[in-house]
């Protein structure tokens, strides 16, 4: 057997491997695959965390990399839409600032 050097970026073979972020569910602390580029990703697409259809939206984007519970769905739908509303009010604020600047 030997020893194969990872790659920049720390994947073999899939490219980068997306970071974890631990978030609120139920109460309960639960890992996350891919949230943060997600969140990004909406958020470029300008799509607002009051949209009625963002929940399963996030839910649907979320499970390509992460393992969702039969039956928790809606704690997990409710925790993914405060999270992306969380991350609007953060970003825009970073922008209201940035212009401000200027």
């Amino acid at each position: 057997m030997t020893d194969t050097p990872i790659p920049p970026g720390g994947a073999c073979c899939g490219g980068p491997v997306p970071a974890v972020r631990w978030i609120e569910v139920g109460g309960e602390m639960a890992g996350i695959t891919g949230l943060d580029a997600v969140l990004e990703q909406l958020y470029l697409l300008e799509r607002p965390p009051d949209d009625p259809d963002i929940g399963k939206e996030l839910l649907d984007m979320i499970r390509m990399r992460n393992y969702i519970p039969p039956g928790t769905e809606k704690l997990y739908t409710e925790a993914l839409i405060r999270e992306y509303a969380a991350y609007c009010a953060a970003r825009d604020s970073e922008q209201t600032k940035e212009e401000s600047r200027s």
